[in-house]
């Protein structure tokens, strides 16, 4: 393929994820503060994220199994490192180190830019039930242009189609009460006709359960948030006595499960010009792969869908960590 000036060499991919289970990204050690295990944050916004970093080696080595490529997961095998294959789809779409122990001439950088995972929508408990809050900067970043300010003092308000007045005029986040007045709707938000077709595919899951979305204000949203985190405490049992082991208590957070998240991959195929992705399903030995692809956004997507089962982040074996893929679009850049 040729690379001219009227053709963009990347591809802008944006995925809907929701959690399945509460989830926790930590930041590594202990820290003062309310919990002993805090989770990662945006350091501008103190908004909790989930880093690219944990989701891009989270997706690489569930594609590496999907694909029976476990020797290409993570770092490679410790003798080998990456097969460094050009016809590899694990390391053609996230690179690869080495081809074999010590060597570096076979390091490769990968195809795909995965970004972080940042809150689309966050799930409060509130007197009407469960209802989810967002903000106008919050749509401004996703891609929904002409979102109007509501102001720190403003009011809160509701988000959806076409519906007529709200009949609620105070609706509770937690522990903190505020005042609904108006409805911003769809429709009448400019941006890319897929953003806003995600936007439609979260709304819709969330109209199964409750008809309740809330646009507060970009002042109040971080507070929102951050205090309607799910805290839980741990301990370590004494083998000996099969009770609690002193000092060993700690309490770590996690964002509750039916979070939004909205994550965007950049598909940036360097290699086509050479001969482009290995367009195949098969091994250079004839044996058959777990699944086709077309390109590394395939490979990347692979990965993604078994965070639904595997999950990604700590204490998964604690039942943390599962996040269920909804929609993955293109979007025009």
């Amino acid at each position: 393929m040729s690379l001219g000036a009227s053709k963009r060499p990347f591809r802008l991919f944006r995925f809907l994820l929701q959690s399945v289970d509460p989830v926790h990204v930590g930041v590594g050690g202990y820290r003062l503060g309310r919990v002993d295990l805090p989770i990662a944050r945006d350091p501008a916004t103190n908004l909790p994220k989930l880093p690219g970093t944990g989701i891009s080696g989270a997706a690489r080595h569930y594609a590496a199994l999907r694909y029976g490529k476990p020797q290409c997961a993570g770092q490679g095998s410790e003798e080998y490192g990456h097969c460094g294959d050009p016809e590899c789809p694990i390391c053609y779409t996230f690179g690869s180190l080495r081809s074999k122990k010590g060597e570096e001439e076979g390091a490769t950088a990968g195809t795909v830019r995965i970004f972080d995972a940042r809150i689309l929508f966050f799930p409060v408990y509130s007197m009407l039930g469960p209802v989810w809050v967002t903000s106008p900067q919050t749509l401004r970043d996703f891609g929904l242009e002409s979102v109007p300010d509501i102001g720190a003092g403003g009011k809160v308000q509701l988000l959806g189609s076409s519906g007529g007045e709200s009949e609620i005029k105070v609706i509770n986040f937690g522990w903190l009460v505020q005042e609904v007045g108006g409805r911003l709707e769809i429709e009448s938000l400019d941006g890319d006709l897929q953003v806003k077709n995600l936007l439609r595919e979260a709304l819709g899951r969330i109209e199964k359960c409750t008809k309740h979305v809330f646009l507060v204000p970009d002042e109040l949203f971080g507070t929102v948030v951050n205090s309607n985190l799910e805290v839980r405490t741990s301990v370590s049992i004494d083998p000996e006595t099969g009770a609690a082991k002193e000092g060993a208590l700690f309490t770590y957070e996690a964002i509750p499960r039916a979070t939004f998240f909205w994550l965007d991959v950049v598909e940036n195929d360097y290699r086509d010009y050479r001969g482009g992705f290995p367009r195949t399903d098969k091994k250079d030995d004839g044996n058959p792969l777990g699944i086709e692809w077309q390109s590394p956004i395939d490979v990347v997507t692979s990965g993604i869908e078994w965070f639904e089962y595997l999950g990604v982040g700590g204490m998964s074996t604690r039942g943390f960590g599962r996040l269920k893929k909804l929609a993955c679009r293109e979007v025009q850049v």
